[in-house]
């Protein structure tokens, strides 16, 4: 199921710029984040497709509810494969 969305302005500068350098995007929830980085991982596949170089991209959150969230939207998002990885830390 790919249920594309489109950016807003504000996501568009956020994407652009983070092409250049590294960059911290602080939105409250709800906003867009996640549609940011789907944006950059479309482009570092298709950029590294083109240069036919096997990829793997890492996306880390900091909790397990948060990475069955994540992996979700990313497998509506991208025509690539998407795994998931996670684990409780007990102390």
């Amino acid at each position: 199921m790919n249920t594309q969305q489109n950016p807003r302005d504000f996501q568009i500068t956020a994407f652009k710029l983070a092409l250049s350098r590294n960059v911290l995007v602080v939105l409250d929830t709800g906003l867009g984040k996640t549609l940011i980085a789907v944006l950059l991982i479309k482009h570092y596949i298709a950029i590294k497709c083109l240069e036919k170089i096997k990829t793997i991209v890492i996306f880390m959150v900091p909790s397990v509810p948060l990475v069955i969230q994540q992996a979700e939207y990313l497998n509506s998002q991208l025509a690539v494969k998407v795994e998931s990885a996670c684990g409780d830390r007990t102390n």
